[in-house]
């Protein structure tokens, strides 16, 4: 039965969005159309000149991330930086991308006998 809903309340959505494009493509605002206005915008200079810097600056995250960039091998590392792979051993912190562990209850929270590892 919720099948049945939900393919019938995922159909309405479509035929709105559907309407809503066709409204956007073929309906005036004024002496345009809503796409005839977008296109307008980005076709204008300051819109070229966004996308000219928005290209130029993942150009030069590109070749920081590939190692292309001349300044990218002489950065040090931070000093909060985990230790490398070496010395992983004498490292106590938390391991990086890893959930932190709570050592106490939250408030008002009674842990499970069955789960509390002694």
């Amino acid at each position: 039965m919720a099948t049945m809903w939900r393919s019938i309340r995922w159909s309405i959505n479509l035929v709105v969005l559907a309407f809503a494009a066709y409204a956007f493509c073929v309906v005036p605002l004024g002496e345009r159309t809503g796409l005839e206005h977008a296109r307008a915008i980005l076709a204008s200079d300051a819109a070229k000149d966004a996308k000219a810097e928005v290209v130029e600056a993942a150009r030069k995250l590109d070749a920081q991330v590939r190692g292309n960039d001349a300044d990218a091998g002489s950065a040090t590392p931070s000093q909060d930086a985990p230790p490398s792979t070496d010395d992983a051993k004498s490292y106590d912190g938390p391991v990086p991308g890893a959930p932190l562990q709570r050592t106490t209850p939250a408030a008002g929270v009674t842990p499970d006998p069955a789960l509390v590892q002694p």
